[in-house]
């Protein structure tokens, strides 16, 4: 049997048991049927990725990308480093257009809370999905496929496993899809050219930290084209796509990694 089939297998029974665990729980808890699935399985896809790297594929954790390596610590920065860029382009840009205005709406509280209590929950959101997407179900494909069919169905899946509720009409669904598949590429190019995760690493949290960072200090014009500027999350819109173009050129002239013999 193929691997990815046997993946495939594997992650029926982790969505099966994630779908009646939330139906059990959500009739105790107030958080609802859907927040509990979608925890359940976050917990039951690291819980199962562990136990099918080590005991179904016999082959450790790190081995899927995180062996470290000279420049390790500063490709995680540099990741970070490329969405705070990345960001700061797209608000710039749709503020001189008007697509969004200066709107800060936090106490330093809150603010502050955000500066530095987030980070930890970032990185975590970094390191797993990373792990499960690119160090994973990437890797799984490229046992049995060749790179590119591999590198689409990777990121179409991930594309739909963050897609959770569709827009309001077929362009604007189709825009915020082509966005989240557009990005899960540029994550996967940032592991192939370095042959780690790293860097993915560090650009996911950097993604996930500065875009909610900014909707403390910007608001999206209602007027504003979506097919262009994206959404308050600034998922979608031509503006995010040419973005990530810039983000490939920055990542092709990053070093190759150098692994010690």
């Amino acid at each position: 049997m193929k691997t990815y089939a046997k993946f495939f297998i594997f992650m029926v029974f982790v969505g099966v048991l994630s779908a009646v665990t939330a139906q059990l729980l959500s009739q105790i808890s107030d958080l609802g049927f859907q927040k509990i699935l979608h925890r359940c399985a976050v917990i039951y896809s690291f819980i199962g990725l562990i136990v099918f790297r080590l005991f179904i594929q016999k082959k450790s954790i790190a081995s899927l990308g995180l062996i470290r390596h000279k420049g390790w610590v500063r490709n995680i920065i540099i990741g970070f480093g490329i969405s705070f860029i990345s960001i700061s382009i797209m608000i710039a840009v749709s503020v001189l257009a008007g697509a969004r205005s200066f709107a800060p709406d936090f106490t330093v509280n809150k603010l502050l809370s955000y500066l530095f209590l987030n980070i930890a929950a970032v990185a975590l959101i970094g390191l797993f999905e990373e792990l499960f997407f690119r160090g994973f179900i990437f890797q799984i494909f490229l046992q049995d496929l060749p790179v590119m069919p591999a590198v689409f169905i990777t990121n179409l899946f991930y594309a739909i496993v963050h897609f959770l509720k569709p827009a309001d009409n077929l362009p604007l669904t189709f825009s915020k899809m082509a966005g989240l598949f557009f990005l899960g590429l540029v994550f996967t190019y940032a592991f192939l050219k370095t042959k780690s995760l790293f860097l993915s690493i560090g650009m996911h949290a950097g993604l996930v930290y500065f875009v909610k960072l900014q909707k403390l200090f910007f608001q999206i014009n209602p007027k504003a084209n979506e097919l262009i500027w994206g959404d308050k999350l600034l998922i979608g819109g031509v503006v995010s796509w040419l973005v990530l173009i810039l983000v490939v050129l920055i990542i092709k002239k990053i070093p190759k990694t150098e692994y010690a013999k």
